[in-house]
């Protein structure tokens, strides 16, 4: 499956997060983000898929742990794209 253009796309890193939608428009998020991507994918339009992935230090937040080594890259604890014109590879 590919996609391009997502309609929304959210994205964590750290407890803190964003919704950036198609036409520019940046929503800044906190709170459970699991809780984001429920709500996302319930406001989706009829039709859309929710592409993305969890991270796993997304557990630090889940869970409340204590990080035990420093974040050693840049990819968001969770990202997904909403996409209204899904396609098929």
């Amino acid at each position: 499956m590919a996609g391009a253009d997502p309609l929304r796309v959210l994205e964590f890193t750290g407890g803190e997060g964003s919704l950036r939608h198609r036409d520019g428009r940046l929503e800044m998020l906190e709170g459970d983000p699991l809780a984001s991507l429920a709500a996302l994918v319930a406001s989706a339009p009829g039709g859309c898929v929710a592409v993305g992935y969890l991270g796993y230090d997304l557990g630090l937040a889940l869970e409340r742990l204590r990080a035990r080594s420093a974040r050693d890259h840049r990819f968001p604890d969770l990202w997904f794209g909403l996409y209204d014109r899904p396609g098929g590879l």
